[in-house]
């Protein structure tokens, strides 16, 4: 649902979503992370160094969705050491890039 609110323009609904599942601790997991990093980062309204501090904050364990995203958006920052730290994390983690 969170990605619905994304695809028709309601950033806020979704960040509501988002806000209550955490508040409510009712199935935010690092899917609901992704989709709603993915729907802010292809709107260009998040740093990326904030957003990974606070995915771990939340206990939230990173799998490759995460990490592939998250290097694309270092790479489109034109932070490439950012972006090599991240795939050297990830390969720690047990994930690859796809």
């Amino acid at each position: 649902m969170m990605d619905g609110f994304f695809k028709v323009g309601k950033e806020l609904d979704a960040f509501d979503m988002a806000q209550e599942m955490t508040e409510k601790s009712s199935g935010f997991d690092i899917v609901a992370y992704n989709v709603l990093r993915n729907g802010l980062f292809k709107r260009g309204k998040y740093e990326s160094e904030s957003f990974y501090t606070g995915m771990r904050e939340l206990g939230l364990v990173p799998d490759s969705a995460t990490f592939n995203t998250m290097i694309n958006a270092y790479c489109k920052e034109g932070n490439l050491e950012n972006a090599l730290k991240l795939l050297n994390e990830m390969k720690s983690y047990g994930c690859y890039p796809i």
